[in-house]
């Protein structure tokens, strides 16, 4: 009566890993975080970059150039939904088992028998399965000049994920160049602002 039940868990026994979707940003950067406990520095890097430029055997904290190999770089919260996603996927499965075993066991019943006995399931409601999500864009995006991989953070951040090199020079440029360029947003949207208030002032006085 249980032979599909028996099978999930005989599968399950079985089973060494669960693929966990994980998302990327709008803008295509990847979450990461130190796996040194006294850093835990969180940035991002680009998928692309990610994939085809980072070497799987050592990636380094842009922070503390702490190096590791490329699984080990996931962040807590990815870690934590991992963990719901996987037990999720556990739960399905079971759900599934004890569904099917339900229907067969009606299927097996002959009609118009003195005695029926048949399984029934209730409850056991399927977890809803999500990737899981990317943080929101970091504001300070720069890419490596020895090999070109394309990171971003918040903070400061000194060595390339990627290579290693020390980019502190160039990190303080690009970061200068944001800071300009921010202010120079803010400078405009004030101007703008100035400029309504004016113009509202303009056709109070002259209606």
């Amino acid at each position: 009566m249980f032979e599909h039940l028996q099978r999930e868990l005989r599968r399950l026994a079985v089973t060494q890993q669960v693929s966990v979707p994980i998302e990327g940003d709008a803008e295509g950067y990847f979450d990461k975080e130190c796996p040194a406990e006294e850093c835990l520095f969180q940035f991002k890097i680009y998928g692309d970059d990610w994939t085809n430029i980072v070497r799987d055997e050592e990636v380094f904290c842009p922070s503390c150039r702490h190096a590791a190999p490329a699984k080990s770089w996931y962040t807590s919260a990815q870690i934590e939904a991992a963990k719901e996603y996987a037990l999720g996927s556990v739960i399905n499965g079971l759900n599934g088992a004890m569904r099917a075993d339900a229907q067969a066991s009606k299927r097996r019943q002959k009609s118009g028998a003195f005695l029926r006995i048949t399984l029934a399931v209730k409850g056991g409601k399927d977890a809803v399965l999500l990737p899981v999500a990317a943080a929101e864009p970091m504001r300070l995006r720069t890419r490596c000049d020895n090999c070109a991989c394309r990171y971003s953070y918040v903070g400061a951040a000194y060595f390339c994920p990627s290579c290693g090199k020390n980019s502190a020079s160039h990190t303080f440029l690009q970061t200068l160049a944001t800071i300009r360029t921010s202010e120079s947003n803010r400078v405009l949207r004030r101007l703008h602002f100035l400029r309504e208030c004016s113009h509202e002032q303009e056709q109070q006085v002259f209606p």
